[in-house]
């Protein structure tokens, strides 16, 4: 900052040097103040502007204030453009950093969390490779299902950022049916079952239950509920399905300790994860994000409470009122 102050300074004293208006104006002086403020952020552009206007306000000779509009008040004019100036030059610079330590973070958590299972997965086929022949039935049979699981992960953590880039460039679309959210929550369980890693997961519910989405986004949102309740939530992990009004509720309910109070805010941040010394590793922070996302575009919404102990996660999305055949009959051929 006092290197920039010494410069405004210097650009000062060659305003009178060369004669003050007649050659040089004190328009120069936004030169450096918008360095204060691309160096420094806008603290350091209101720091600049502020010693430029005084460096051409009532301390510069006759000629250099000449320039000025002829008010007793004209100086505070001239401070308040340096300042302005230096601010929007500060506050643009402090965004871009901004977006440059996101996109760096974001490449360095993508590029750590998909070594995970990779490595893994990578590991596991090796063995089979090499000792294939060596090892037992059973012990074939786990390293099998142990790559399932780890590649299974892979394909979740890649659907989310190509659905989160899309909804970022406005580029997804939805393809709005009558889905039965008993048979895509059933579709879901007997695909995590292998990657429960010691949990239960119960679906209540068995009879059919109409909402009106994309069926193939609501697997998408009802798999990252019950990863995420897998991955950061009790052993007990129940689907339940019930009507509420207009509206069909899919909540997804796990017994563990809850996303803590701190965290309730920013749960649905993309990138954000919750630490604790119980949960599972391999996250983007991005299901409970590009989730939410999804509800809404299909019309609903995505809720989080903390009910009798129990973490819950709503999906509320709206009920269908005709049948399927009766709705297909209905349409224009």
């Amino acid at each position: 900052m006092l290197l920039v102050a010494v410069g405004i300074a210097v650009g000062a004293v060659l305003v009178y040097a060369t004669g003050g208006t007649k050659f040089v104006t004190p328009h120069v002086l936004y030169v450096p103040v918008l360095i204060g403020g691309i160096l420094f952020g806008w603290r350091g552009g209101v720091v600049s502007g502020v010693v430029a206007g005084l460096s051409v306000g009532p301390f510069v000779p006759l000629d250099v204030a000449a320039a000025l509009p002829q008010t007793s008040f004209g100086w505070l004019i001239r401070t308040g453009f340096f300042v302005l100036i230096g601010t929007v030059a500060g506050i643009s610079t402090d965004q871009f950093r901004r977006m440059l330590n996101r996109r760096r973070d974001f490449v360095a958590s993508v590029s750590h969390e998909l070594r995970t299972p990779l490595t893994a997965v990578f590991g596991f086929a090796q063995v089979l490779h090499e000792h294939g022949d060596e090892i037992t039935k059973e012990e074939r049979m786990g390293l099998i299902a142990d790559v399932y699981r780890q590649s299974a992960e892979l394909v979740s953590m890649i659907d989310d950022l190509l659905v989160a880039a899309r909804l970022e460039s406005g580029g997804l679309n939805i393809h709005s049916e009558v889905v039965d959210l008993n048979a895509e929550a059933q579709t879901v369980v007997h695909e995590m079952q292998e990657r429960a890693l010691g949990a239960s997961i119960r679906l209540a519910n068995s009879a059919e239950v109409l909402t009106v989405a994309d069926g193939l986004r609501v697997r998408q949102i009802i798999r990252n509920l019950v990863s995420n309740a897998i991955r950061y939530g009790g052993a007990n992990v129940e689907i339940e399905i019930s009507p509420s009004g207009q509206q069909q509720v899919l909540m997804v309910r796990d017994d563990g300790p809850g996303v803590p109070e701190k965290s309730i805010e920013r749960v649905f941040q993309p990138f954000y994860t919750v630490t604790q010394a119980t949960t599972t590793p391999a996250s983007l922070g991005l299901g409970l994000a590009v989730s939410r996302e999804l509800a809404t575009l299909m019309g609903g919404q995505l809720t989080y409470r903390r009910v009798d102990g129990h973490t819950v996660f709503g999906l509320e999305l709206l009920a269908a009122v005709r049948p399927v055949e009766a709705l297909e009959r209905t349409q224009p051929i």
